[in-house]
């Protein structure tokens, strides 16, 4: 089993002045590792892979979403 630091892609070093928010990093890996799982679904099922496509990829924008928020309603989004 690979380190789960190691795994991380560290999407905030690409934005200077971004902090680091752990969460969208774990995101962008999930989605990135289901790629191939993805593909395979396809082959069986493609209405099912365009959902768990989706999904992935509506977790990934609303956890950067609720990043961008201020004030009272940021943890609502989350």
């Amino acid at each position: 089993m690979r380190d789960g630091k190691k795994l991380l892609p560290k999407f905030a070093d690409n934005y200077p002045g971004m902090k680091k928010f752990l969460a969208l990093e774990v995101a962008l890996e999930a989605v990135r590792l289901l790629r191939e799982l993805l593909a395979q679904i396809k082959q069986r099922d493609p209405d099912l892979e365009r959902q768990a496509r989706k999904a992935a990829n509506s977790m990934v924008l609303n956890l950067t979403e609720g990043n961008r928020r201020k004030g009272k309603d940021r943890f609502h989004l989350f």
